[in-house]
């Protein structure tokens, strides 16, 4: 049995084009949610940072979620507008979930 998979995704944004952000984190996460394997898929916003979003995001396996990331990485994975709201390069950490 492959072990679960817990992603945080960490995106800062730059504080000039937070109006715009929402609209294009909906878009991302409406092809996000669509992907085999993910069990769940949450936004945290930190409240004393505004530009600062991460993604809570649960994998059924590695191989799920890698290829999502590979899927990323393509141009049909890019999406449209994010490098403009963008300040600094998305974050990831991984953790293995323990049965």
């Amino acid at each position: 049995m492959s072990e679960r998979i817990a992603s945080l995704v960490r995106f800062t944004f730059r504080e000039d084009a937070l109006d715009r952000v929402p609209g294009i984190v909906k878009d991302m996460l409406d092809t996000t949610r669509t992907f085999s394997g993910l069990e769940q898929l949450d936004i945290l916003r930190d409240p004393e940072r505004p530009a600062v979003w991460t993604l809570y995001e649960i994998w059924s396996d590695d191989a799920s979620e890698q290829a999502y990331r590979s899927f990323r990485a393509t141009p049909e994975g890019g999406v449209a507008g994010l490098a403009d709201v963008i300040a600094d390069r998305p974050s990831l950490e991984r953790f293995l979930i323990q049965p």
